[in-house]
């Protein structure tokens, strides 16, 4: 129970912004420590929890997000995303950013993301969602995706300085844009007096040159100014600049004991020295781009059954010391250069096709009709098919030489087109055959067709 409850205090999003402020997790020390380290700790070091310390703490922390998401407004502004056309499968309105501290919940959110950091460039901005499947059963148009794909946005918020200064915004040359402060189109930079101004950024995306930084007296506003989604009161701002360290502490306090807690149960300087030098040798293999030999070292930590162990360490924490360890070394410094960013999918290749699927799972079974199964398993005719699946489900074994009908292939590395080309027809229909003997089939293929009968 407290594991599920620190994970539950790791991650709230907290109403104040700053390091350890819960999902989405989008600055690296944060991601590292909550999105890899606590999971590894509450698995192979669970006995820490029982302690008094870890479980004020978890209370402590637990207690501090529920005070801030009724005290205080949200930290950020509200980012909300229109595109020119339907971009995804099923999308209605604004769509959704993966940001729990904006309408999640709704169909058309009124924020798309919470921005609470600057976008320096096009893989920074909140907009995984181009790699959602595209609105039709076909690949994805030119204009779905970046850098011909057309997307408004609209920035709302609260800017609340202490003190006069000037406030300005870098945008990118691939984004037209209006500032209104208090309701007036302004040229910037601006000098804004001290107070509470409302905020309001209309734009137009296209291209891949993006960049949205805004700037208070030349410096990065996030960490100078405090910047909110609703308008804040004027007793919480006297407060905040100071009570966003507090989640800061507590979290620090939480997983510096438990990590210290964790080193001191290894205890045996052979393990330790094993486990850390592993561990660096394989840092330093990836930063500095020889990641083929870094892979090469995690073969090499099989040596690791050399290493003197002693009893109390041969099980699976040790084993974690000795090869989970260094692994994760390897992960975490592959994918750290990625976190907070986005990557655009090719389409076709292995991670958009698993989302495409993944995104039907349960609504209709990968896109493909029963009544196309039916016709398929059964030899009725013509079935008309929504999706490439059929290829990849029907065509993964030959059929026999003299059969009529499509020649069905396996389908190429590449990807399911160059089977479909074959064996779909020009509109959309698969092509008349006799049904095959049933051990032809996949037996995957078989066992769907029986189900569905």
């Amino acid at each position: 129970m407290w594991g599920l409850l620190a994970a539950a205090a790791l991650l709230w999003p907290d109403h104040l912004s700053g390091p350890f402020d819960g999902v989405p997790l989008d600055r690296t020390a944060e991601a590292v420590l909550v999105g890899v380290i606590f999971p590894a700790l509450w698995v192979f070091h669970s006995r820490f929890l029982a302690t008094r310390l870890a479980r004020a703490s978890i209370v402590a922390l637990l207690v501090w997000r529920a005070c801030a998401t009724v005290l205080f407004v949200q930290d950020g502004w509200c980012l909300r995303f229109e595109p020119s056309r339907p971009y995804a499968k099923d999308a209605e309105g604004a769509p959704h950013a993966w940001d729990l501290r904006a309408d999640w919940r709704a169909a058309d959110p009124a924020c798309s993301a919470i921005m609470t950091r600057s976008y320096s460039e096009f893989h920074e901005f909140p907009v995984w969602f181009f790699n959602l499947p595209p609105p039709n059963d076909s690949w994805p148009a030119p204009e779905d995706l970046p850098p011909e794909a057309t997307i408004a946005m609209h920035v709302r918020g609260y800017l609340s300085p202490s003190s006069s200064g000037s406030f300005d915004i870098d945008v990118g040359p691939g984004m037209q844009t209006a500032i209104a402060i208090d309701g007036r189109l302004s040229a910037l930079p601006v000098q804004l007096a001290p107070g509470v101004h409302h905020v309001a950024i209309d734009g137009t995306l296209t291209g891949t040159r993006w960049r949205l930084v805004p700037r208070w007296n030349g410096a990065e506003l996030w960490s100078n100014v405090s910047a909110t989604v609703q308008r804040p009161s004027i007793a919480s701002l006297r407060v905040r600049s100071w009570a966003r360290w507090i989640p800061l502490g507590v979290t620090a306090l939480i997983l510096s004991a438990w990590i210290a807690s964790a080193l001191a149960r290894v205890g045996h300087v052979a393990v330790f020295a094993w486990t850390t030098g592993a561990s660096l040798i394989i840092a330093w293999l990836i930063v500095t781009d020889q990641v083929m030999s870094a892979r090469w070292a995690i073969v090499a930590l099989t040596a690791a059954v050399f290493v003197p162990v002693p009893p109390r360490l041969r099980n699976l924490f040790g084993a974690f010391l000795l090869i989970g360890v260094p692994w994760m070394t390897f992960v975490v410094v592959c994918a750290a250069p990625a976190i907070g960013r986005w990557v655009l999918y090719e389409f076709g290749n292995d991670y958009w096709m698993y989302q495409r699927y993944a995104y039907t799972v349960g609504s209709r079974a990968c896109s493909i009709s029963c009544s196309a199964i039916r016709a398929l398993a059964n030899g009725t005719g013509t079935a008309r098919v929504s999706s490439p699946a059929v290829c990849s489900a029907f065509a993964s074994r030959a059929r026999s030489p003299g059969s009529a009908g499509a020649s069905w292939r396996r389908p190429h590395r590449s990807g399911c087109s160059s089977c479909r080309a074959r064996a779909i027809s020009s509109d959309g229909a698969l092509a008349k055959s006799r049904r095959p003997a049933s051990s032809a089939w996949p037996r995957s293929a078989r066992f769907l067709a029986a189900r569905v009968n």
